[in-house]
């Protein structure tokens, strides 16, 4: 087995040196945390001293003050330490309230014997002509503990307090970092099934329509028409690509959707010749617009089965796209028979306009809708509403021709 290659000179001191920086961040706001107080109430006390006429030195104060806070600097990062070894969440949280009690009264106490000795020994001198001052260690311990005790419990609960805060606020980030990692997956799963089932429901379409489109290269052949049978056979082969392309977007802008109409299209005016008028009117601002992908074929078919075949002579469809406000409204209009009021709504529709309602139900679901009715003057009309969005929004990429 070859040995692995030896690590760079320096490369552990590094990863120990930044493996520490953050706790010398930590401790070094602990430190300036309590040296401001600490500061904070000797200037005070210089001041109330100076207000009652009893000049005092600067350095003096500080002798008085400081120590009380640093001695508690020193003490903190143990507070914090046993504060992190003795949660107060889960079932046992009664006992670490009890260690937490206990481990108060030995910090305060700590705190006073260490704070007495220093200040016997450091302030005491410039208080012998004091009345009431405490002539030895112990009077002045006595003092301490009698007057101080019950604060340095509070100040141990503060710190241990803080930490457990702490510990709280990050348990509390990583359960909503967590969430969000989950929320992110379920969105990812739901959106591959999503993009799984338009995948089945546009594949769907392909036999419908291929097995109508071979019926007419077969008539054309029959009649001897074989030019147009062999333009209608190469356009659609490239609508064959086209659709069987499962790289293609789940939604693109409408103009590469008409783009993709006329691709139909062409294959309907072979079979159809000058019987079939089509006309699309669209504003600028609906050109823009996602509409799901191979939506419009479907409808149009549709229209020519019901506007053209059923009956003799040209037949107009309308396509129509417009903006109205949130929302984008694209109408299919044929001029054939219309529909009869006696059939059922699902007989009426057949496998593109149920195929369509599927597939807007599954993208935009309560957002979008589809309806089927007569239009004014003869003929039917689908109507399809969805939410309005610019594609330039999502970097969703024009069709080539």
């Amino acid at each position: 087995m070859a040995a692995s290659p030896p690590a760079p000179a320096g490369a552990g001191g590094s990863a120990t040196v930044a493996a520490a920086t953050p706790r010398l961040r930590l401790w070094g706001a602990v430190l300036a945390f309590w040296a401001g107080l600490g500061l904070l109430e000797s200037t005070a006390a210089y001041v109330r001293m100076r207000g009652f006429g009893r000049p005092v030195g600067w350095l003096q104060v500080l002798y008085s003050n400081m120590p009380w806070w640093l001695i508690w600097a020193l003490l903190t990062p143990l507070a914090l330490q046993l504060a992190r070894r003795v949660p107060l969440h889960g079932e046992r949280w009664l006992r670490g309230v009890v260690i937490q009690l206990g481990a108060a009264l030995v910090f305060a106490s700590v705190h006073l014997l260490v704070e007495g000795a220093v200040f016997y020994y450091s302030v005491n001198p410039y208080r012998v002509n004091v009345p009431g001052a405490p002539r030895t260690l112990a009077e002045q311990y006595r003092h301490f503990f009698g007057n101080f005790l019950v604060l340095g419990v509070v100040t141990y609960g503060v710190i241990a307090g803080a930490c457990y805060a702490m510990d709280f606020y990050r348990r509390y980030r990583e359960s909503a970092l967590h969430s969000a990692r989950l929320e992110a997956q379920t969105a990812r799963l739901e959106l591959g099934l999503t993009e799984a089932r338009m995948h089945a429901l546009r594949a769907e379409l392909n036999p419908h329509f291929f097995f109508n489109a071979l019926n007419a290269v077969s008539g054309l052949v029959r009649r001897h028409e074989n030019e147009a049978a062999v333009r209608m056979l190469a356009r659609l082969g490239e609508l064959l690509r086209t659709t069987l392309d499962r790289d293609l977007a789940l939604e693109i802008p409408l103009r590469d959707e008409l783009s993709l109409l006329d691709r139909y299209l062409e294959i309907e005016r072979v079979r159809f010749g000058d019987r079939l008028l089509v006309e699309v009117e669209h504003d600028p601002a609906a050109r823009d617009a996602l509409v799901p992908t191979l939506v419009l074929q479907p409808l149009v078919e549709n229209a020519i089965r019901h506007g053209i075949t059923k009956r003799p002579g040209n037949a107009l469809i309308q396509i129509s796209a417009q903006r109205h406000g949130a929302q984008l409204h694209i109408a299919v209009r044929d001029t054939g028979e219309g529909l009869d009021p006696r059939a059922a709504t699902v007989r009426r529709e057949g496998i593109g306009l149920s195929n369509t309602r599927a597939r807007l139900a599954e993208l935009y679901g309560p957002s979008a809708s589809l309806s089927l009715e007569n239009a004014p003057g003869g003929g039917a009309c689908v109507t399809m509403t969805l939410p309005y969005r610019e594609a330039t929004e999502h970097g969703h990429v024009a069709i080539g021709a």
